[in-house]
């Protein structure tokens, strides 16, 4: 190195003529000597000579920083200095040297895509030697494009002339191609190497039967794998080779292809070839349980305790034993060798807890929960099992054996997402949900975050099995982490729940989901959000107006059925949400939306039960002059018992007249539809307490005495048959004081014969007030009449109609007023004949003097 510098300094002396060729070998010489140490400092020194570097200088300078002791921030200031290639005369050899250089340095993430489009330019001048330096480049970028243009390339020139050549460039083609572009298009590689005739190296047979365990395709795999076992070159190969053949087997679950490479490995143990090692177990054991070969596990067991003491203590080891054990349900084995687990706490991983989990599964959920425990409390040590079979717990580590400081041992790590997941899915799968509460509790103080898929996952599958407390623990999961749920899911949590917490949670779940333009929920949801407002703890404008208004932006077209409608204002009506009745309906309406008139009927309801007559009376004004609009009997009912509540207690007329007035006109215009008997009744009621009684009389009349109210039947029918409503006792009493007010006493006659005729049977008030109609007209005699002949009891059995001291009091009062002792005399002796004690006790407290 001493020579080469003293030679650089003499060269480079000022005055002295220097050339480029002169320096490139001084470059050469102090590279191979000095390595890239020094490789910035020449290029300075030729900028202070004025050269510039040409292609050799290139050349000698990618030879170098190819080494593997490059340091990658000197090359990349390297590749920097370097003029581009293109300027030069082309070379295959430099360019190729180039890019290989490149993707070295920068990790397979880029090239220089120039070099590569002189190299298309010149494709037919490539040689084989470099189309394969440029297969490995492009393997790195993952280029499919440019491995399936070079391969061809590469192809066209292939010949069985130089067998290693070819050997050497279909082993770097098969494995870039399938690596990059799938090992679907690395099948025809295979086939153009076949159509050669040429007998492949154990390194392409393995690429090849590499590929076709990709794609699962077991017949090649076993074809490929014989070959290989009956090549020449086959007892030269490292033990990793049969490993690697064990583990394809292990990958396919192929019990045929794992038997034949067990059987030739056991033959060159048993030959002395080979000598196995503690890793043959991890493929080994899995075969053996594929097999269903229990004196394969056992015998192996066996080999390992004779000649492989120390592998018997690997934590692997007795993971794979435990595991081939409990596929062949040798579960009685697995609970004998769980306890030598317990050394290996430091080494112990979460790959083992969920190989142990996803098999230990037939030992019932007390062993999950025992062995996932030990895992989330970090007490390996204490680690407890229980066998559902035997109802016994299996210690792990027998107290005595646990001397080992917890300062010298290392915890083992906390459970993440999947570990939680697999646990769930066993606590689904035996229904054990008491331990899915602890465990999604566990999940929560362990700030593992799951995965958006697992929460759906998780909230589905609950609410599938009805389990609607645990949705709410997963909900509040997602609203702590802010993962919405699907609306698929979200609408699935909305029909299901029925308190004011699942309301909530329901209304923040919707709030995430609104976070996502993208996201479309169904109508049904938005029914279903607007229906759950009877278990907000107070009416909440704002998020009705919201929900409204999400639904007609992501529905504008028929986004509320009727029915739907009706629904939601019947569920809030019910639950006695009156101010969000209206504020739904309201809400709607400013969305132009059509309300059935079934819906206006419960805001109509909703402002009676608020004491707002006034908007109730303008919104059933609107409802009447909508043309063919039924009105449901209990909206008329509501309204007429709220303004008679109100007529009794403020004494206002002029609003009470107007809604009789509008309701009388509707019963009027119902007339053909059978107006109900309710409605009737408590418009009667207003009526009188109006004094309105000509009005109360002409719906008697209309109604009951009017034979132009029949059903009219249809043709062919015969409409003889009386098919009047029938009359309750609350319309006769309030028919009978209108017609006594009005002295209308053909008309009480006519109500009597009525009642006759239709079995119906007064009451006591009705029998009052027909008292009180004749008391009012001054005829004793018939006031008489009614208590004498109507009320009588008649044989053995008594009136259930006590005579009221009230219409006592007014026919003794008219017979003082008329001096009608006769008809005096007749009713106390009427009552001393029918009712002694009655008259009595009406005596004692002094209502009626003798």
């Amino acid at each position: 190195m001493d020579l080469v510098q003293a030679v650089a300094h003499h060269v480079v002396r000022p005055h002295h003529p220097v050339n480029l060729h002169s320096f490139n070998s001084v470059l050469s010489a102090a590279l191979r000597c000095s390595g890239i140490r020094y490789l910035l400092t020449q290029f300075s020194l030729m900028q202070k000579l004025g050269l510039q570097p040409d292609a050799i200088t290139c050349s000698i300078v990618l030879t170098a920083i190819r080494h593997p002791s490059a340091q990658l921030e000197i090359v990349a200031r390297v590749l920097q200095k370097l003029p581009p290639l293109t300027s030069f005369p082309f070379d295959q050899v430099l360019y190729a040297n180039y890019l290989w250089t490149q993707r070295q340095q920068s990790r397979g993430s880029f090239i220089d895509r120039n070099v590569w489009l002189a190299l298309q330019q010149h494709a037919e001048v490539l040689t084989p030697a470099t189309l394969v330096k440029l297969l490995q480049v492009f393997r790195q970028v993952r280029d499919k494009t440019a491995l399936r243009a070079l391969y061809s390339w590469w192809r066209a020139q292939a010949t069985p002339a130089d067998q290693a050549l070819v050997i050497r460039g279909f082993s770097v083609a098969v494995r870039a191609v399938a690596d990059v572009c799938g090992p679907q298009e690395a099948l025809p590689i295979e086939q153009d190497f076949l159509a050669l005739e040429i007998d492949p190296d154990i390194s392409l047979g393995l690429a090849f039967a590499r590929v076709h365990v990709a794609l699962k395709n077991t017949v090649r795999v076993y074809e490929w794998v014989c070959w290989m076992h009956h090549h020449r070159d086959w007892p030269l190969q490292p033990l990793t080779m049969r490993y690697t053949l064990l583990a394809w087997a292990v990958q396919l679950k192929n019990a045929s292809l794992g038997g034949f490479v067990l059987d030739r490995l056991m033959e060159d143990v048993a030959q002395g070839k080979v000598t196995l090692t503690i890793d043959a177990t991890w493929f080994m054991l899995p075969l053996y349980s594929f097999q269903r070969n229990l004196d394969g596990v056992q015998a192996l067991e066996k080999y390992v305790a004779r000649y492989l003491p120390n592998g018997q203590r690997s934590l692997d080891y007795l993971v794979h034993l435990i595991l081939a054990y409990s596929r062949l349900g040798e579960y009685n084995r697995v609970l004998d060798l769980l306890p030598s687990l317990a050394p290996h706490r430091r080494k112990f991983k979460l790959v083992h807890y969920h190989r142990l989990l996803q098999t230990l599964r037939p030992l019932g959920i007390n062993a999950w929960w025992g062995l996932y425990r030990s895992l989330y409390d970090r007490l390996p040590q204490e680690i407890a099992v229980a066998y559902a079979e035997r109802s016994v717990m299996v210690t792990l580590v027998p107290p005595a054996l646990t001397t080992v400081s917890p300062l010298k041992s290392r915890p083992i790590p906390r459970p993440i997402s999947k570990t939680f997941m697999l646990v769930f899915d066993c606590c689904i799968a035996t229904q054990s949900m008491s331990y899915m509460q602890s465990l999604l509790h566990d999940w929560q103080e362990s700030g593992s975050k799951p995965s958006p898929v697992m929460f759906e996952q998780m909230l589905s599958t609950l609410l599938h099995h009805n389990q609607l407390h645990l949705a709410y623990i997963v909900s509040q999961m997602m609203i702590t982490d802010r993962v919405p749920p699907s609306p698929t899911a979200l609408n699935q949590l909305a029909h299901q729940v029925s308190d004011s917490y699942g309301h909530q949670i329901v209304c923040q779940l919707y709030r995430l989901v609104c976070q996502n333009p993208n996201a479309v929920v169904p109508a049904s949801t938005y029914v279903q959000l607007l229906t759950l407002q009877h278990l907000a703890a107070d009416d909440e404008a704002r998020v009705v107006a919201d929900i409204i208004a999400d639904l007609y932006a992501q529905h504008p077209s028929n986004a509320l059925p009727p029915a739907q409608a009706n629904r939601i204002l019947d569920v809030l009506f019910t639950h006695a949400k009156y101010n969000s009745v209206i504020r739904v309906y309201s809400a709607f309406v400013e969305h132009h939306a059509t309300m059935p008139s079934l819906a206006q009927g419960w805001v109509v309801r909703a402002y009676c039960q608020l004491g707002a007559l006034a908007p109730a009376l303008n919104l059933l004004e609107q409802m009447i002059g909508r043309a063919q609009v039924p009105i449901m009997p209990g909206v008329l009912v509501n309204l007429l018992e709220v303004c008679y509540a109100q007529w009794t207690r403020d004494g206002e007329l002029a609003l009470v007249q107007q809604v009789a007035s509008t309701v009388k006109s509707i019963v009027d215009r119902d007339l053909w539809t059978r107006p109900s008997p309710r409605v009737v009744r408590r418009l009667m009621q207003l009526l009188n307490a109006t004094q309105a009684f000509p009005q109360t009389v002409q719906l008697w009349h209309q109604i009951y005495l009017n034979s132009a109210y029949l059903d009219q039947g249809s043709a062919g029918q015969s409409t003889t048959m009386d098919t009047r409503l029938l009359v309750s006792q609350h319309v006769l009493s309030y028919t009978i004081e209108a017609l006594g007010a009005t002295g209308d006493l053909a008309g009480l006659d006519d109500l009597l014969t009525y009642c006759r005729d239709h079995q119906v049977v007064l009451n006591g008030l009705a029998y009052e007030h027909l008292v009180v109609a004749y008391c009012r007209q001054g005829d004793a005699d018939r006031a008489l009449q009614v208590f004498t002949r109507q009320m009588t009891p008649s044989g053995s059995t008594k009136s259930v109609f006590t005579p009221t001291r009230h219409a006592l009091i007014i026919l003794l009062r008219l017979t003082a007023l008329q001096k009608r002792d006769d008809v005096r005399r007749a009713l106390l002796a009427w009552l001393t004949q029918n009712y002694p004690t009655y008259l009595k006790a009406l005596r004692e407290t002094g209502q009626i003097s003798v």
